[in-house]
């Protein structure tokens, strides 16, 4: 497609990173849910796998994520957007059944958490030049969100 025609449907290049940023919003929620769904294990195991998995996507369409950076179009997920409110209203219910003992707004509220980790370790990992950044960025993960599962497993049983 020439740029010209490009432009008959985009505005400005924010525009069309907008649009790529949706796209790419949709996708990684999508391929979130998926494997929260299919994985077994505990929610930190299967959150665990999901971010390999968004490794990978993110690695595979590098130069796009490394522009979206150059951007500043990278922001956090707003929980208002319906398919980032589904994904934390699955997180949260699998935490739930995890964890019986915990409420649901303490469920949402490490949901967000969780999320919030992934996502920042995911973007941030892109940028590296290390061949072993995806390893780093998991060993990231390993180093706190599993405590953190079980911190907040004790925390919020009855006393």
């Amino acid at each position: 497609m020439g740029i010209g025609s490009l432009y008959q449907y985009f505005q400005s290049k924010e525009a069309i990173a907008e649009c790529l940023l949706e796209r790419h919003r949709l996708e990684s929620m999508a391929l979130a849910d998926a494997v929260l769904r299919r994985e077994a294990g505990s929610v930190a195991a299967r959150y665990r796998t999901m971010m390999r998995e968004l490794l990978a996507l993110h690695e595979r369409e590098r130069m796009l994520h490394l522009s979206f950076i150059a951007l500043e179009t990278f922001g956090s997920h707003s929980e208002q957007l319906p398919e980032v409110r589904r994904h934390l209203e699955l997180v949260a219910q699998l935490l739930q059944e995890e964890q019986p003992h915990m409420d649901r707004v303490s469920a949402l509220l490490h949901a967000q958490v969780m999320m919030g980790s992934v996502h920042t370790l995911v973007h941030c990992t892109i940028q590296l030049q290390d061949p072993q950044r995806d390893h780093i960025a998991l060993e990231h993960y390993d180093a706190f969100v599993p405590d953190y599962c079980r911190f907040t497993s004790a925390a919020a049983r009855p006393h």
